[in-house]
């Protein structure tokens, strides 16, 4: 591989990125619904790597959807933003994150 091919790789995988945690292999979507009074905030901004609008329902929450490289590229931002973002899919990245929140109302 050619240098300017490398140095093409690493921009556009650092395009996508929105953290140390990337790489070059986009794994499973996973779709996250957002609450309505935080709507505003991801219309205006993309805080997860790829993210789309899917979905506009009728409550005013939006449901987007992200292509992470790896779990931990997102979970600490929808940790951040809860109670406003809740994991829809994949099934078991939503129990791991139910998981992670539930242990930590535990320890409080």
């Amino acid at each position: 591989m050619a240098l300017k091919e490398i140095i093409f790789n690493i921009a556009k995988i650092l395009e996508y990125s929105v953290n140390f945690w990337f790489d070059e292999v986009r794994g499973e979507r996973v779709l996250i619904r957002v609450a309505p009074e935080s709507v505003q905030f991801f219309k205006d901004l993309k805080y997860f790597p790829l993210q789309k609008i899917v979905e506009e329902r009728k409550d005013g929450s939006i449901v987007i959807k992200t292509f992470p490289t790896h779990p931990e590229e997102i979970k600490h931002l929808i940790m951040h933003w809860i109670p406003c973002l809740t994991v829809l899919e994949p099934v078991g990245f939503k129990a791991e994150t139910k998981a992670f929140v539930e242990g930590y109302l535990k320890a409080c």
